[in-house]
């Protein structure tokens, strides 16, 4: 089995949905990917799945699980919810937003209300 180099691990929509999934903000994974570069590069380890790899860093270090430190984590988050607000727009009707009317004067919805939305209908379906 050919290994995977950790350089190679990008943070992607799956690995952001996955985070989502977890209940954790959707740019966690982006707080995490230059330590976990920096750590393989530093020790040469290869993977046999290096996004796998770079998933168990995140959850290792999540609270509960064996290299939790509250105040680094807590950094993270609160540098990923940053990331999750978008600055929002005054916008002129008739704009569409996800669906959502909206006229003029009023704010729209930032991205992540949008993705909250969106993940309420789908665990409502099941």
């Amino acid at each position: 089995m050919k290994k995977q180099r950790p350089a190679d691990v990008t943070v992607t929509d799956k690995l952001r949905d996955w985070s989502v999934s977890k209940g954790w903000p959707m740019y966690l994974p982006d707080q995490f990917i230059t330590e976990f570069h920096d750590r393989s590069e530093a020790s040469g380890k290869t993977y046999a799945n290096a996004e796998k790899a770079f998933q168990n860093q995140i959850l290792w270090a999540s609270p509960g699980h064996r290299f939790y430190s509250a105040q680094e984590w807590e950094t993270k988050l609160q540098s990923a919810k940053r990331m999750e607000r978008t600055p929002k727009r005054t916008s002129t009707a008739p704009d569409l937003i996800a669906g959502i009317p909206v006229t003029a004067g009023r704010q729209t919805v930032s991205a992540a209300e949008i993705a909250r939305q969106a993940i309420a209908a789908m665990r409502a379906k099941l």
